[in-house]
This record gives C-alpha cells, structure tokens and sequence, in this order.
C-alpha cells in the first residue's frame, strides 16, 4: 500500500480503512454478480425443467430435424424459416462449441436467457445492488416475472435489449457520445427482431420517448430503431417476408378467423395485483415529498413504458410481463440509486453489508423451492414410465399422429422421444394448425369438454394417439368410448383406436 504511514512498526487504522475502502465497489459488484449468476445453477439441482418452448427447442436441435418434422402446420406456415431463426442460430453454436446433448442445452437456454434478461443489466447501475433490489422485490410481489426468466425463451432477449435502450436513453438525451450510442441502439434492435421477431412492439418504445416530450432525441432513438429493425430482418435472409409473416401471425392469433374464443395464458388479460399497485403508490407518495425529489422522473420513458405496459397488460398480460414490468424495475431501480448516492457513501462499509444481507436474502428466497415450484419436471416423469410394461404399444407407431388438447404435449413427450417419427398435431403456435384441426382445438378450449374431440377420436388410424392432458379421476372413456384407454401418472390420458396394435 503506497500510502499508509508508518509510525514505529504500526499502520495506523485510518489509512488502513481508506485502502480497504477504494476495494467496496469491487467488492459489492463481485458479490451481486455472483448472486445473480449463480441462481440458475443453484436451481438445477432440483432437476428443474421449463414447461414451455425450451424443451421441444432444445429437442429439435439436438436431433437434427425440421419443424416440418415435427408439426403437422398449415401449408402456408414455414416455421423453419420464420420461427425465431436467430435463437435457434445461438443454440446451435452453443451445443456444437460446448457439445452439449439434449438435456445440457436445456439448461443452457435457461442460464443464458436468464443472464440475459437479469445478469447483464445490473452492470448498467453505478450502484449494481440496486437492479437486485429491485428484482428481489417485484419477485416477490409477482413471482410469476421470476419464474418466466427462468423459462429459457428468446423474448428474454427483448427484455434484454428493452432495459439497455432505457439504459441509453440518458445519454442520448444529454447528446454524449452519440456515434457510439445510435449504433448500439441499432445492433441490440437488429440483434432483438433477428432472435425474437415481434418487431412491431418495438413501436411502444418508441411511443413512450415521444411522450417523454425530447423531440430531437427521439427522432434520433426512431432512425436507430429504423435501421435496427431493418438489418434484423436482414440477417434472417428473408427480410420482407420476415416482416410480414410476424405482422400476419399477430392478426391471426388476435383478430383473424384462426383467433380462438379462449386464447393462450399469455394472451390473456393480466389483472396486476394488489400489491404491486399498492408498493408503486406508495414510494410515488414517498418520491414526491423527498424534498430532493425530481419531478422530471416522471416523464423518463421507463415510468411512461412501465405505466402503458400496466394498462395493455390489463388486456394481454404479455404487455405487462415483456415490457411494462421490466420497464418499471428499471425506474425503480434508478429512483433507489439516487437515494442510495445521496445518503449512502460508495465506499462506506455500510453499503458493503447490505448488499451481503440483500444477496442472501435474493438467493434463499428465490432459489426456495417452495410448492416444488423447481423440481417439477413432467418429462422426467415420461422417461421413468418409459421403462414400464407394454409402454411402447401406447406410443404412437411410425408415422404416426398426435393428436392433443394441449401443448404440453408436444413440449414433453417430444423432448423425451426425439427420434421418434410422428408428428404432432396442435404445436407451438395454435393459429398455425390445419383449419380444420384448429376448429376442433378451438371448440374445444372453449368450455373444455372432451366431447369436442370427438373429430380427432373417430378418425385416429392405428398408429395415432390422442394424448390429453387431465386430472386422474377426469376419465375420457365416457365421453369418448370409441377409443382405448390409459392413464399415465401425474397427468397424461392416452386414448388409441380399437385396431391399433397391442389391444
């Protein structure tokens, strides 16, 4: 140490505690990193799984096959070339550069878009515990933001690029480096509808800069974004029917005649709960009179995006959860920053020890797996029954189809059998199932009675199944005699014709 002084052969304690000092904000931002990093890891360990997109992704590109392959879509659906081509470009050059094997890029595809989504905006803060703070607390308001990081999906990609153009906001307002800031918002747009798609929800974005009232700089954010979503569409090779096809999804699954009377969860309406409200209204209350407080936070594109996410959200609560909630953690975070600087030294030992107690508290109370809300794994429970009796005669046979009132079948019982060769009927996207398949789908979702089904059941040839997933004591063979019948614990009814091999 250069600068401590020796009196006799001591050290004295001040200048011992100044050298330690200049080390607290290296210290604080190793240990909310680690933290943040780590949880994923810590989680796997409970063989935790997503029940979603993940598992047949991670299926599909560890076996080699196409959609084609896979899905039983509509002849005017190419999910190969449409469906989040640069996700699955990521994915692919992580299992070849690590060689992971199914189940490793599962886990992969969880860790990275969580990391994505919670682990790289923390470096964006002067003061990185308060981004944990922030997700500690709305985690426990609304886990269910939690929980959908953890989901190993591409939208946490958009999520990503969200917080960073909030981030950038700043300084694209004070005009400081400008040639380095238009790029970059350019490449994260670029790189958002490259591996997301959904390009015209960038247009929320853009209008709550132009409710912020800087006219200049939003011209300037508009251009970027302009360019960005231009060589996005580019890198797919495909640009304009890229730009279409999302645009032409999007009416289909919301206005078209493919729209179904009782949507997917995500499209669904998102009353934002009690809590949230409540904790918001009161730091707005607390924020107004601090008699530091600015005004002009307010109208900071993140309080305005935070607030019109909250409002769409209470129609489609994707607007809440992609966009309005990570908005609104953001301004939080920046609002917590600015009372942690004006009360808080940054190199004080009180700061060091909050953030030790704040990184305990997140990761024991997020990694808890309260309600096993980790260590459900449903196609860990397919795989055990695989090796049960007379299993295989309840499989679908070669070429075979699969018929189902749920995704989840295709999520789970394609990434526990991915070589097999049959095809699933109702996939990813219901709005792109043949019409007359969707029109039993819909009628069926519609009060959840089996007997809607009873098209798929009468025309079942003896290699295909119809797998739904119920309740134990909700038996089909009442309502659909026509077919055979087995139960396969915790949750799955598969129903095969009387023909079909083994009865």
């Amino acid at each position: 140490m250069s600068r401590t002084v020796d009196i006799g052969n001591k050290v004295t304690t001040s200048t011992w505690n100044s050298s330690l000092s200049r080390w607290m904000p290296l210290a604080v931002l190793a240990m909310v990193a680690s933290t943040i990093f780590f949880l994923p890891v810590y989680i796997s360990q409970y063989g935790y799984a997503p029940l979603d997109d993940a598992l047949a992704i991670s299926a599909k590109i560890t076996s080699g096959k196409s959609w084609n392959d896979i899905l039983a879509t509509g002849p005017e659906v190419d999910f190969e070339r449409y469906y989040q081509p640069g996700w699955h470009f990521l994915l692919s050059i992580a299992k070849s550069v690590f060689s992971l094997n199914q189940e490793g890029l599962l886990l992969f595809s969880v860790g990275f878009a969580w990391c994505l989504a919670a682990w790289i905006p923390l470096f964006y803060f002067r003061r990185p515990e308060v981004w944990l703070a922030c997700l500690f607390l709305f985690g426990l308001l609304d886990f269910d933001f939690i929980f959908r990081l953890f989901s190993g999906r591409s939208f946490s990609f958009s999520i990503f690029t969200l917080v960073s153009l909030l981030a950038l906001w700043t300084p694209l307002v004070e005009e400081r480096r400008l040639k380095l800031v238009l790029p970059t918002i350019s490449l994260l747009v670029a790189g958002s509808v490259w591996i997301h798609g959904a390009w015209y929800l960038l247009a929320l974005p853009l209008l709550a800069v132009a409710l912020s009232g800087n006219w200049l700089a939003t011209a300037r954010f508009a251009c970027a974004v302009g360019v960005g979503i231009l060589v996005g569409a580019m890198l797919t090779l495909h640009p304009v029917d890229h730009l279409i096809y999302q645009v032409q999804h999007l009416y289909r699954a919301i206005f078209g005649d493919r729209a179904l009377q009782n949507p997917v969860g995500e499209f669904k309406p998102n009353p934002v709960g009690v809590p949230v409200v409540l904790f918001c209204s009161l730091f707005l209350l607390f924020r107004i009179f601090h008699r530091d407080w600015r005004g002009t936070s307010l109208i900071h594109p993140a309080f305005l995006l935070g607030a019109l996410g909250w409002i769409l959200g209470l129609q489609v609560a994707r607007f809440w959860y992609d966009w309005g909630l990570p908005s609104l953690i953001f301004w939080f975070a920046l609002e917590i920053q600015r009372l942690l600087e004006d009360h808080v030294a940054r190199e004080s030992w009180q700061r060091l020890l909050f953030s030790f107690l704040l990184c305990l508290a997140f990761f024991v109370s997020l990694g808890a797996n309260q309600n096993n809300r980790w260590s459900i794994n449903a196609p860990l429970s397919i795989a055990y029954l695989k090796e049960t009796q007379d299993f295989d005669t309840w499989l679908p046979g070669e070429d075979g189809m699969v018929y189902s009132n749920s995704m989840g079948v295709l999520l789970n019982f394609f990434y526990t059998f991915p070589e097999a060769h049959w095809r699933y009927v109702l996939g990813l996207e219901p709005t792109n199932m043949e019409r007359d398949n969707l029109q039993v789908y819909g009628a069926y979702r519609e009060n959840r009675d089996f007997r809607a089904l009873a098209p798929w059941a009468e025309k079942l040839r003896p290699q295909d199944r119809l797998i739904l997933i119920s309740e134990p004591n909700r038996r089909p063979a009442s309502t659909l005699p026509m077919l055979t019948w087995k139960f396969l614990p915790p949750q799955y009814w598969i129903g095969k014709p009387p023909n079909a091999p083994g009865n």
